[in-house]
């Protein structure tokens, strides 16, 4: 989705419209929005503003989406718009410290990483068949 998203905004525009519109769970509505909704608003945000604003004042759905949307911190006119939509400023990390910490990483033994275990339907209470 995201591919289509850059590379066809208005497709895009219509197929987070359907799938806010599809969404039943609060699982959803933050998946949307911290994927393919954020990586619209990232790339086609200035062109899509208005449409963005009229959607989150008509869709409840959409604008709880919207909250899960992460945009570099700025103080021009287009983030400031966002973020009254409720999307949230990041800052970007320092590249020394983001250079630390991937070497950090790397020293590390994964063999004493954590493994999840996997979920079964049986191991979550559910039942089958």
């Amino acid at each position: 989705m995201t591919k289509g998203i850059e590379q066809f905004p208005q497709l895009g525009w219509r197929l987070i419209g359907d799938v806010t519109d599809l969404a039943t769970s609060d699982a959803d509505i933050n998946d949307l929005g911290a994927g393919p909704l954020e990586d619209f608003v990232r790339a086609h945000g200035a062109a899509f503003i208005d449409r963005i604003e009229r959607r989150a004042a008509t869709n409840p759905k959409f604008r709880k989406a919207l909250s899960w949307v992460r945009v570099p911190e700025s103080k021009d006119a287009l983030t400031r718009r966002l973020l009254a939509l409720g999307c949230k400023a990041t800052r970007p990390i320092n590249p020394k410290v983001l250079r630390k910490l991937v070497a950090a990483a790397m020293t590390r033994d994964l063999a004493t990483w954590p493994v999840p275990k996997p979920t079964t339907a049986a191991s979550r209470g559910r039942r089958q068949g």
